[in-house]
């Protein structure tokens, strides 16, 4: 459930009910949908902002994995709304999301157990740490391919880049 308070007042305005285990969100650049993974759902909910209601839902199925392997954990956008990544955990890929068609354009395969993701100042790579594998994978977005992973320690579970 997302809940919607509202600061000055601290009160509670609206619970939104999305999928088992919400776990991160990204704001769409016009603040008019907002996206939540769902970690045990296999999915991602898109919000209203508006309205408050579910505006879709994206499931994700890459190809050899289970249902209960896909366990979607982080998520970042695009600066201009078009794209979003979003991490499988488990399922050791990321899902490229088309924003407008709420369609998976690719799945791009990671290190293992892929959770944290961020996108350079730049938009040209996208980089995400793997867990299991304890590594950041580099992704070039316009060839959705990974350019090169780099030792990222033990159990790497999000990546921050300094704007």
């Amino acid at each position: 459930m997302i809940h919607v308070i509202d600061v000055p007042s601290r009160k509670l305005q609206h619970n939104i009910v999305v999928g088992l285990r919400p776990r991160r969100m990204a704001l769409s650049p016009d603040q008019g949908s907002l996206w939540v993974t769902n970690e045990m759902g296999g999915s991602v909910t898109i919000i209203d902002t508006k309205t408050y209601q579910v505006a879709d839902e994206i499931k994700f199925q890459p190809k050899g994995f289970r249902p209960e392997d896909v366990t979607p954990v982080g998520i970042c956008m695009s600066a201009d709304g078009k794209r979003v990544y979003v991490t499988l955990g488990h399922a050791n890929h990321v899902a490229v999301i088309d924003a407008a068609q709420h369609r998976v354009e690719k799945y791009v395969l990671v290190g293992k157990r892929a959770w944290g993701v961020a996108l350079s100042r730049d938009e040209k790579t996208l980089y995400v740490v793997n867990g299991k594998s304890d590594d950041l994978s580099a992704i070039d977005t316009e060839s959705l391919k990974v350019k090169r992973s780099v030792p990222a320690g033990r159990v790497p579970h999000d990546v921050q880049v300094d704007n």
